[in-house]
């Protein structure tokens, strides 16, 4: 009987024994490997060092390889690797463009709404922050979704008009509350600095583009918010129109030709940051548009005595003060079907979940937009105080978080918690929040149309020489190469022959569907 005993307890510690190491190799287990696309700003340039990254990587038992794309490219790569079937496991950055419609529909993108389980986080923030009907509008025409956007609990205003507050003072100007008070403080600076062009562009026309057409009821260009570049919407009718060949355009162009004409506007209009920034910090320049993380930058790197900037609400146009429209759910992550084909379906849900975690979980958006407690910042009474090494930053917390951690990058952080996000700003900032908050300036990107593939291949199809045509005129427009007034007939002609109208009445069916 001892005997047995002996050997029941023998084969029970062996037992436990072999139970503990299959434990200790399930927690050893290799880490999945998952490869993703990176929209590569010049502002920003990409690490594989960054401290979000390899924590991103500890919680999720993960290695993250990415494919870095300059996002000046980003688009034609994303449509090329899709179209080869040669796309990394994940895209990350994708939004609800006629593209995505494009490949969702035509089965290279893999229905997200088919693996609910495998996007706890995801869809519970979505309920939390009340952003059902937004997501909904991010299914296609067949009823499916395709990709998981980044949340915002509610929109807040990054960047607008940003110009020299010292000088201001120094000759007794009002700030600049509309276009033509702008204008106006333009010619002032112009007139003590003649050798400056007071206003200047960051990287090139399609930021300032994107910040300032709203206030004249207008969205074109690269970043128009509809996607289209060449139409916006309308949203008092809820419809798509023409914007281009519009007398909203027409004011707006005259408006920058004016600035151009008398020197107030810099000839050069791309520009890299780090010329821009020089501009603006020697005095060369003194008016732009951009982002309020950027301003330390601009001060640090001056020897002008007492230079300082601020950043300031929308201006006001002929339509209103408005910033560039902003979405609760913006770019986010897309799966292409040849993940699926190339790892298997075990493997694409254990991407899935991996990925939800990463960006989606309490823990992992915390650390996309603060870091690590205990070595990017600490808790005082739930208020979070950043290191020495942030805090000492020239370039101020937000940037100096991008810079040196990877975290608020656009690509990577997909939760945004206003309240959090405060954190890496001083009082003025949240002010000047509350100030564009009150009085509704930030509109909310349009609805995407429901397109089926066919509508979607024409859109692209007859956007190509419209862009190019749009682009051409509104250089030489703004360069006076060609006149406002008695070359833009012309200029509409060109537009409506090449068929302007047509994308506009395909978005229009698109969004009565």
């Amino acid at each position: 009987m001892k005997r047995q005993a002996l050997a029941l307890t023998c084969t029970l510690a062996l037992l436990v024994a072999c139970m503990s190491g299959l434990t200790a190799l399930a927690q050893e287990e290799s880490p999945l490997e998952i490869r993703l696309t990176y929209s590569d700003n010049p502002t920003l340039p990409f690490s594989t060092e960054w401290l979000a990254i390899k924590e991103a990587e500890k919680l999720s038992n993960t290695k993250l390889t990415f494919e870095v794309i300059p996002n000046t490219d980003w688009t034609e790569k994303i449509r090329a690797m899709l179209n080869s079937g040669t796309a990394p496991d994940a895209l990350l950055y994708v939004n609800a463009s006629s593209t995505y419609a494009e490949f969702g529909l035509n089965g290279a993108l893999v229905p997200i709404n088919n693996y609910l389980e495998q996007w706890p986080n995801y869809f519970k923030l979505v309920e939390d922050w009340g952003l059902q009907e937004d997501i909904q509008q991010s299914y296609l025409i067949d009823g499916n979704l395709y990709y998981a956007s980044e949340l915002h609990d509610f929109s807040f205003f990054d960047g607008g008009p940003i110009m020299r507050t010292d000088l201001l003072e120094e000759y007794g100007l009002e700030v600049p509350k509309t276009f033509d008070d702008l204008y106006e403080v333009a010619k002032v600076f112009k007139e003590h600095y003649p050798d400056s062009y007071p206003i200047v562009n960051l990287v090139d026309e399609r930021v300032t583009y994107r910040m300032t057409m709203p206030s004249f009821g207008i969205s074109l260009g690269l970043n128009a918010s509809n996607g289209t570049h060449v139409t916006s919407y309308d949203y008092e009718t809820k419809a798509t129109f023409p914007a281009a060949i519009t007398e909203q355009y027409r004011d707006y162009l005259r408006y920058l030709s004016k600035c151009y004409a008398e020197e107030l506007y810099d000839p050069e209009f791309t520009n890299a940051s780090d010329v821009w920034a020089t501009k603006l910090s020697t005095g060369k320049a003194m008016i732009t548009w951009a982002y309020y993380d950027q301003i330390g930058g601009l001060v640090a790197n001056s020897t002008i005595e007492g230079i300082a900037f601020n950043m300031f609400p929308p201006l006001e146009g002929p339509a209103g003060a408005y910033h560039q429209p902003k979405s609760r759910t913006g770019n986010g992550i897309a799966i292409p079907t040849s993940t699926l084909n190339r790892r298997g379906e075990d493997d694409l849900k254990k991407i899935m979940s991996a990925l939800d975690k990463i960006f989606f979980s309490p823990e992992g958006s915390e650390l996309w937009c603060l870091g690590v407690e205990g070595v990017t910042f600490t808790r005082d009474d739930g208020k979070v105080i950043f290191n020495d090494e942030i805090l000492a930053s020239p370039d101020g917390p937000y940037k100096a978080m991008q810079l040196l951690y990877g975290c608020g990058t656009a690509p990577l952080q997909l939760v945004w918690e206003n309240a959090r996000e405060m954190f890496k700003y001083d009082e003025y900032y949240g002010e000047v929040n509350k100030i564009v908050a009150d009085m509704g300036g930030i509109q909310p990107v349009p609805p995407a149309p429901r397109l089926t593939p066919d509508e979607s291949e024409e859109v692209n199809f007859i956007k190509a020489p419209l862009v190019d045509l749009f682009n051409q005129w509104t250089n030489e427009f703004i360069r006076g190469t060609k006149n406002v007034e008695t070359d833009w007939d012309a200029y509409v002609a060109e537009m409506e022959a090449t068929d302007i109208q047509l994308i506009v009445d395909i978005y229009n069916e698109g969004l009565a569907r």
